[in-house]
């Protein structure tokens, strides 16, 4: 432990306030031209005064070692310090080992550093000395990789390599500042790359210097120019895909609401058609009901004197007179029947149509049936032939309707036959009976088969002979 140091004023000495490290061993004192004390120790480095606060550098701030063994303020104001590790140099913001060749390292015992007028540094130690003159030449700086557009967040990675003339500083003993937009320049440091975080969008300058041993800097700095793009919602392109996006938008939302309009539109036409079918329906069936009555009045007188003739004596008719009653007779019944199924049409569209079982001579139908057909041949070479088994059961179903589709089917053979024959079969199997009607007419083609019992289909037809 030392006495602490003391500071006079041209009066008196006055103590002065300073950190319990400065009580060690202290090796050297000097004044910088600002008026600030600078004081080396053994054991921790180098400390500044400036007449109020003290700062300290150790090997955590550059320095070569913590035993620095002397000091030297020269001519541009950068202090040297002297350790046995070799000659570090601080220029006022940061501390570079190794400013002179290893020739110039201490011992270990306290030698002197001095600098003449001509710029040279003089070090002394153990009875000798050595001069050491700066070199003067600048390093040159050059940037090596950078990206001329940066993307966001806007970190752009710089990297930059000197070289000093003749190498009297080797590249790697490089030291480089830097700088971003005209701002304040960086410390020293030999790295050779940085990157700047967050750069705002637009363009940007960077500036890098290189520095030698001799603290000699490039007097051109490189420089490089970039740009930061802005975020993608501020790019043109976003802009104009976002404008697409709202147009197509625009477009789907009128095209939707036109496809409504018009689905209300079909929807306002198709109620109204079947408002319109409705009353039509309505219509039809009041025209059919009132038919029906205007047509059962006369078919009833006919069948009604049909009948009379038939069963009166005094009309003494022929047998062929009394044959033709009968057809008419039946024809009238029948057609009576189809005024009476005239009403059920509407259970027909419902397909709620009623079948009404009875029991009954199917012998007796398909002869009535014949002769029912008879007079539409109209003399025609047409002849009506039957195949009918001898014993036929009863048969237990809707008689009327059994009779109708037999009918319709032999007058449509009658009709679409010019020659030849009508011919009906009944063919019984096992519990059920087939009805056949064949003829010589023109046919129905093959392929039109499977419609020709939709409702209200009227098929062409080719001369071939058809089972129907």
């Amino acid at each position: 432990m030392g006495p602490p140091l003391r500071n006079y004023d041209g009066t008196k000495w006055e103590t002065i306030s300073q950190p319990r490290e400065l009580t060690s061993w202290i090796q050297d004192l000097r004044t910088d031209d600002q008026g600030r004390l600078w004081v080396a120790t053994r054991n921790y480095g180098v400390f500044c005064f400036d007449g109020t606060n003290w700062s300290h550098y150790d090997i955590r701030s550059g320095l070569a070692d913590n035993n620095v063994n002397g000091l030297l303020v020269s001519a541009d104001g950068t202090i040297w310090a002297d350790t046995p590790r070799g000659i570090s140099r601080f220029d006022g913001r940061s501390w570079m080992s190794g400013a002179l060749p290893d020739a110039f390292r201490s011992s270990g015992y306290r030698g002197a550093l001095r600098q003449s007028p001509d710029g040279a540094v003089w070090f002394s130690e153990k009875g000798r000395a050595s001069r050491y003159f700066p070199d003067t030449e600048a390093p040159e700086t050059r940037i090596v990789l950078g990206l001329q557009k940066v993307s966001q967040p806007g970190n752009a990675l710089i990297s930059w390599s000197g070289a000093d003339p003749w190498n009297a500083t080797l590249p790697s003993a490089l030291h480089y500042s830097y700088r971003l937009d005209d701002g304040q320049w960086s410390s020293y440091t030999t790295g050779q790359s940085h990157v700047f975080l967050a750069v705002p969008s637009g363009s940007h300058a960077v500036e890098v210097k290189a520095r030698d041993l001799d603290f000699n800097e490039d007097p051109t700095p490189a420089r490089f120019r970039f740009d930061v793009l802005p975020p993608v919602w501020l790019q043109g392109w976003f802009g104009i895909l976002m404008l697409f996006l709202v147009l197509a938008m625009v477009v789907s939302i009128l095209t939707a609401h036109r496809a409504m309009v018009r689905r209300q539109e079909r929807d306002h036409a198709l109620t109204q058609r079947n408002r319109a079918l409705e009353v039509a329906s309505r219509a039809k069936s009041n025209f059919l009901a009132s038919m029906s009555h205007e047509l059962r009045t006369p078919l009833n007188s006919v069948i009604g004197f049909t009948e009379l003739l038939r069963t009166s004596r005094a009309a003494n008719l022929e047998k062929r007179q009394q044959r033709n009653l009968s057809t008419i007779h039946r024809n009238a019944i029948h057609l009576l029947g189809l005024i009476d199924q005239l009403l059920d049409l509407s259970k027909i569209e419902a397909e709620r149509l009623e079948v009404t079982p009875v029991s009954f001579d199917l012998k007796e139908l398909v002869e009535d049936s014949l002769l029912m057909v008879e007079p539409l041949r109209h003399g025609k070479p047409v002849y009506l032939r039957s195949h009918i088994p001898a014993a036929l059961p009863e048969v237990n179903t809707d008689r009327a309707k059994v009779g109708q589709v037999l009918l319709n089917l032999l007058s449509n053979a009658v009709k679409f036959t010019d020659e030849g024959e009508v011919r009906l079969s009944v063919i019984c199997s096992g519990d059920r009976m087939q009805l056949v009607v064949t003829d010589t007419g023109i046919g129905i083609p093959d392929e039109q088969l499977e419609t020709i019992f939709e409702a209200f289909s009227q098929e062409r037809h080719i001369p071939h002979l058809v089972e129907k």
